[in-house]
């Protein structure tokens, strides 16, 4: 159980704290901020927003304006902008429109950023209109992973 027993934690906000020094996501994003200089010559990429903006929401401005400057030098890309990985749980029409919405609009107020290609890099699956959702929002791009 780890981090997650249940008597470890009564909210959503409690699993956060727990685990956002624990979290691989949350130590790939500092890494990526503080080691630009160190790694010129790679890009990172990341495509759900819900952990990101919580963690970009608790940044300072310093840390805040070293995000927009590799998002602007695409030395941080962000793919598809979901709030979070858009697969079995987002299955119906109404909520990946509305899970994309969220992500999207984050985006484009703090950033002025829009996504041209999504990926599904470890989805259980999509439903037959995620395609036709992602054209109608702009996305001209689609990548899954897994097929198994």
């Amino acid at each position: 159980m780890g981090y997650f027993a249940s008597n470890r934690f009564n909210s959503v906000k409690d699993i956060f704290n727990i685990a956002k020094d624990n979290l691989w996501e949350s130590k790939t994003i500092r890494e990526t901020v503080s080691n630009k200089t160190q790694r010129a010559h790679r890009s990172f990429v990341n495509s759900e927003m819900g952990f990101f903006k919580r963690w970009y929401s608790e940044q300072d401005s310093t840390e805040k304006n070293k995000v927009k400057e590799l998002l602007k030098t695409k030395y941080w890309e962000i793919l598809g902008g979901g709030y979070v990985e858009q697969d079995e749980g987002c299955a119906y029409y109404d909520d990946i429109i509305e899970n994309f919405e969220l992500g999207l609009h984050f985006l484009k107020e703090e950033f002025n950023y829009y996504p041209k290609v999504a990926v599904s890099a470890d989805s259980f699956g999509h439903s037959q209109g995620t395609l036709a959702i992602l054209a109608h929002l702009g996305i001209e791009g689609y990548f899954v992973e897994r097929s198994d």
